[in-house]
């Protein structure tokens, strides 16, 4: 029975995967999906293929660098034909990326090493020595699953022995005992885990989870979640509080789909729920809640360590344009219906964190609100609002790369 495609399949499925991602910016495991859907490969290949596609979307940037240099030219089918060309080989790629970067510039160097666009390099060197640049890329390149207990449905006791039943090994977080860290097998699905599918266990990084730990040290009664899709934050919310009341909002109504699903996945308990399809940068409500959550939308730089994809969607710097504009709009519109804010994104670059709160901050729509007990590290330096707002680190926290500030609106005097 066949179990390793040929070199030609991998080529023919890659070139397809690639021009999926390049041209809709999906997530990996969205694209491989419908392109294994479409080349209808044999099940004995889809291991191979996934293993195979994901590190492609890895090192794409450093894989259309070589190819360039060595005369296959740096579009995707050149791509493609060089990694062919190395068997498909990924001890074989990077023994060739750092044999080509280790002559080059720090920048260079780095980028060509980890896979990264220059930009985002350069710019993480203005708030590290370059031994941490290294460190951060190389922890955020790292394949990282997280599983949150789902505590109302089960115990931890109940989903740590459902895990060991199925042979999966995890280590529980210092900090939250409810985040548990998946240590093999290494490309262990949480989709189709049996524990997963029980309803014990819920796929969401341990960043994520940081944001909620700060949402429910703010005590809120009344809640908005401005952007709520696909509704983890907002299930975790109404399981750990003592919420009463929330508006959950998305602008995508496919989306919304999913909070309803969650809500009933989680089991979460009995609070009133209002769910809208909205802009929530345009959305007038009629209530002031006691707490906004903006988790906003963004560049998904942070969220590698799941989704290799993410560096495909980053490869320019529009992306972080684009959506700091939309970030700062949420924002300003939010102030007007809450009492306090809590504001992420999952994203490394300070244009969709730091410079977002500083601008509103200089323009006196609001203040930070320093937190009192939670265990994270202050955000990169330099800024007016570093030591306030908070950022995590994948190579200090294992996690993706969220930066996080809790805000209190300025009340403006009339007159």
């Amino acid at each position: 029975m066949e179990t390793t495609p040929s070199l030609s399949q991998v080529e023919f499925f890659l070139n397809r995967l690639l021009a999926l991602i390049e041209s809709t910016h999906v997530s990996y495991d969205r694209a491989y999906k419908i392109t294994l859907r479409r080349y209808r490969a044999s099940k004995w290949l889809t291991e191979s293929l996934y293993r195979i596609g994901y590190y492609t979307a890895l090192y794409y940037h450093s894989l259309r660098w070589l190819a360039r240099k060595k005369g296959y030219g740096g579009k995707r089918g050149g791509a493609i034909a060089f990694f062919r060309d190395l068997g498909f080989s990924v001890r074989r790629l990077i023994d060739a990326i750092n044999d080509e970067a280790s002559d080059l510039s720090t920048v260079k160097k780095l980028s060509l090493k980890y896979s990264y666009p220059e930009y985002v390099v350069r710019e993480l060197l203005n708030y590290m020595n370059a031994s941490e640049v290294e460190e951060y890329l190389k922890s955020l390149n790292d394949r990282r699953v997280w599983l949150k207990v789902n505590l109302s449905r089960a115990t931890l006791e109940d989903a740590l022995a459902c895990l060991e039943d199925e042979g999966v090994k995890t280590e529980a977080s210092r900090h939250l005992d409810y985040m548990l860290l998946v240590k093999s097998p290494k490309w262990f699905k949480a989709g189709s885990s049996k524990c997963f599918l029980k309803k014990l266990v819920i796929p969401q990084d341990i960043a994520s989870a940081w944001v909620v730990e700060v949402v429910k040290s703010l005590k809120p009664a009344e809640l908005i979640d401005a952007c709520s899709a696909p509704g983890v934050k907002l299930c975790s919310i109404i399981s750990f509080s003592h919420l009463k009341k929330a508006v959950a909002c998305d602008i995508s109504e496919r989306r919304i789909l999913n909070i309803y699903k969650l809500l009933e996945f989680a089991k979460a308990p009995a609070v009133k729920t209002l769910i809208v399809n909205t802009d929530s940068s345009k959305a007038s409500f009629s209530m002031k809640a006691d707490l906004a959550l903006i988790d906003a939308p963004c560049s998904g730089s942070g969220a590698v360590p799941s989704d290799p994809a993410v560096k495909i969607s980053i490869s320019g710097e529009g992306k972080i344009s684009y959506y700091s504009e939309i970030q700062l709009k949420i924002v300003e519109n939010m102030v007007k219906h809450s009492e306090s804010i809590v504001y992420s994104v999952c994203s490394l670059h300070p244009a969709e964190g730091e410079l977002i709160v500083e601008k509103l901050v200089k323009e006196g729509l609001v203040e930070l609100v320093k937190l009192g007990d939670i265990p994270l590290r202050t955000a990169y330096r330099g800024f007016s609002v570093s030591s306030n707002s908070y950022r995590t680190y994948p190579h200090r926290d294992l996690s993706q790369a969220f930066y996080i500030a809790a805000l209190k609106p300025v009340k403006r005097r009339l007159g």
